[in-house]
């Protein structure tokens, strides 16, 4: 397997435990010290801020579909960029709602091999501000833009 297809998998396997709304299965595709700035103005650092993204954005609304399309693949030794479109339904309290954008990331190669994410930028065509507001703080201990 190539670099490009071994991250390439890495994210499909991410997709996988994100539909399965597997918060653990998903960290395992994050570095300890990974940083996260979600679409939401969320900057989160290590993998327990990170896991309080996942648990907003799935206490909103558990995703029924997600596609993604990687657009470039870059590496250079042990680092690689990966940009990626994505698109999806997610469920939502009052019907369900498709969004979609963007994904970049930086991957570092680790000592066995296995490429995660030490770096992500996730952009969405939604501002998800007012569903915040209006949700219990489960940002806690998060930086909010």
């Amino acid at each position: 397997m190539t670099d490009r297809e071994a991250i390439i998998d890495h994210t499909r396997s991410w997709g996988r435990a994100y539909l399965n709304g597997d918060i653990d299965d998903i960290l395992r595709h994050y570095s300890d010290d990974a940083l996260m700035i979600s679409f939401d103005g969320i900057i989160a650092k290590g993998h327990d801020k990170i896991r309080k993204i996942y648990e907003l954005w799935l206490n909103v609304g558990n995703p029924l579909e997600l596609n993604y399309e990687t657009v470039d693949v870059v590496v250079y030794g042990d680092m690689a960029y990966h940009v990626l479109k994505w698109h999806g339904v997610f469920q939502e309290p009052y019907g369900n709602e498709m969004m979609c954008g963007a994904c970049q990331s930086v991957l570092k190669r680790q000592e066995n091999g296995q490429w995660l994410w030490v770096s992500e930028i996730v952009c969405a065509d939604i501002d998800s501000r007012e569903v915040l507001e209006d949700m219990p703080n489960n940002s806690t201990n998060l930086h909010v833009i």
